[in-house]
C-alpha cells in the first residue's frame, strides 16, 4: 500500500468527514434539516409507521441484508468442502469480517453514545430536550441509542465489496462504490423521514464503516496477513470418504 493509496482512501475521506461534521455542528444542520422535514410532513412524523417506510424499507430491507450476510457465512463454510471456492476464501473472510465488525461497532457506539432520536425530542412531538454532542446528559434522562445510525449501516457495512473490486476487478470499483453509497443514503434518508435519525448520525455510520473496511484491507491483501489467520485461509477443502 503506497502513500497515494492512503491519501486517496484514508486522508481525503477522513478530511471530508471532519469538514462535514464541523459544518453540521457550526450551522446546526441536524436541527435545520429535521425542522424542515418535520414541518414538511405537517408537524408530525408522517412516515414513522407507514407500511412502505417502516416495513419494506426498514424491516424487510434489514432482513434482506442479514440474509446476504448469512449467504457470505455459508459460502465460507462451503469453502472447506467445495474445492472451487478455495481461491475465494480470503475474499469471503475479509467481506464477512468487515461487514460484521462494522455492524458491531455501530451497535456498540449506539450503546455508549447516549444520543436521542429526533422523534424523542420535545420539538418533534417527543418529551425530551435536545442535548448536543458536547454537553453532558442529565442523569434523569433515560438511556438513548440513536447514534450512530443503525439502519444506514445495512448499506454502508458493505464497503468491503469496493475494496474487493479494487483488488480483483478494478473496472467495477466505482460502480460498486456508487451502489453501496446509494444504498446507505437510501436507508439513511428513510430513517430521517421517519424521525429516527439526524443527518450526522448517518455520516458517523458512513465514516465508521469506511474506516473498518479500509483498515482491514491491508491485513488481507498487503502480504501481512496474521500468521494465525494464514493456515485457516489456506486450509484445503475436506475430502469426501
Amino acid at each position: 500500500m503506497n502513500n497515494h493509496f492512503w491519501y486517496k482512501h484514508l486522508g481525503l475521506p477522513l478530511l471530508c468527514s471532519i469538514l462535514l461534521f464541523s459544518a453540521i455542528a457550526y450551522w446546526q444542520l441536524d436541527i435545520s434539516l429535521a425542522n424542515y422535514v418535520y414541518i414538511l410532513e405537517g408537524r408530525q412524523w408522517l412516515y414513522k409507521d407507514h407500511w412502505f417506510f417502516s416495513t419494506v424499507l426498514h424491516t424487510d430491507a434489514r432482513n434482506l441484508m442479514i440474509s446476504l450476510l448469512l449467504i457470505v457465512f455459508i459460502s465460507l463454510i462451503s469453502s472447506f468442502f467445495v474445492p472451487q471456492l478455495l481461491p475465494f476464501r480470503k475474499a469471503i473472510v475479509y467481506l464477512l469480517l468487515s461487514t460484521t465488525l462494522s455492524a458491531l461497532l455501530i451497535t456498540t457506539g449506539k450503546h455508549f453514545s447516549q444520543i436521542d432520536c429526533p422523534w424523542d425530542l420535545v420539538n418533534y412531538g417527543g418529551k425530551l430536550p435536545f442535548i448536543s454532542y458536547f454537553h453532558a446528559r442529565p442523569e434523569w434522562m433515560p438511556d438513548a441509542q440513536c447514534f450512530p445510525a443503525g439502519h444506514a449501516s445495512a448499506g454502508y457495512a458493505w464497503f468491503g465489496l469496493y475494496f474487493l473490486a479494487l483488488k480483483y476487478c478494478p473496472q467495477w470499483k466505482w460502480l460498486i462504490l456508487g451502489g453501496i453509497l446509494c444504498l446507505g443514503l437510501l436507508f439513511g434518508a428513510v430513517q430521517q423521514l421517519r424521525g429516527a435519525h439526524f443527518i450526522s448520525h448517518d455520516l458517523a455510520t458512513l465514516t465508521i464503516c469506511w474506516l473498518t473496511a479500509l483498515l482491514l484491507y491491508p491485513l488481507f491483501f498487503s502480504g501481512k496477513v496474521n500468521r494465525l489467520i494464514t493456515p485457516f485461509l489456506n486450509r484445503k477443502p475436506l475430502k469426501h470418504s
